[in-house]
Formats: structure tokens, sequence, C-alpha cells
């Protein structure tokens, strides 16, 4: 990840954001971001802070919709085992009964469950 930061300690440096001088700040620190640095005072870092946190906090209280929920799942994958998220196989309503061994609600019976049975990729 390119994203790093640091104490800066040269006197001589100004803040890119608001022009004030290191001797003017409580603090001033460099930014890496992927190839850009950025040196900042303590008070326009105080402000990014804020609009990350409210970013975060947005998207914390936001109600998930199923699409929101694949990109989250598709996500962890990704980040997790460097992996593509694949769209789970729609199954038909008995093929929960089809593993369990008991009868199809749907068909009678199990063996004459046309909508499994038709499907020969399904495995035990």
């Amino acid at each position: 990840m390119a994203i790093k930061m640091k104490i800066e300690t040269k006197k001589d440096c100004v803040c890119q954001n608001c022009n004030t001088p290191w001797k003017y700040t409580k603090e001033m620190y460099t930014i890496l971001l992927i190839d850009t640095k950025f040196t900042l005072c303590y008070d326009c870092m105080d402000e990014i802070f804020h609009k990350t946190l409210k970013a975060q906090c947005l998207y914390a209280e936001k109600l998930k919709k199923p699409e929101d929920q694949k990109r989250i799942t598709a996500a962890m994958q990704y980040k997790n085992k460097g992996m593509k998220f694949v769209e789970p196989e729609e199954r038909p309503g008995c093929y929960g009964m089809f593993k369990k061994r008991k009868e199809c609600k749907k068909c009678e019976y199990l063996s004459e469950c046309k909508t499994i049975w038709e499907d020969s990729q399904w495995e035990e």
C-alpha cells in the first residue's frame, strides 16, 4: 500500500494547502499518497481526518442493499485471497429436500423431482 506519513522536522517547510510556515503550527506532516507527497500543517491534517472520519461514518450508517452486500463480499474476497467473486448458482427450491433425502414438496417423491434431475450438474 502506498500511503505513508511522517512528522516533518525541516524548519523551512510550508503547508502546501494553507501556506503556514513550520514555526507557526503545532506540527507539520509529510504524507505520501500513491506517488505524490504533500506537506501539511496540523490544522489541515485535522481537517483531512475529520472528512475521512465523516465518510467512514456515512458508509457505516448506510442501509446496505443486496447489490452493496455483493460488492462487500467481492471486496473481501479480492483483498483477502486475491480471487474474483463468483455469483452463487440459483438452486431450485426443492434442492434442500434433495440433499436431506426426503420427499420433495413440489413433486411427491424425490425420484420424480424433475427440477433436480433435469439439472445433472448438482452434486451430492
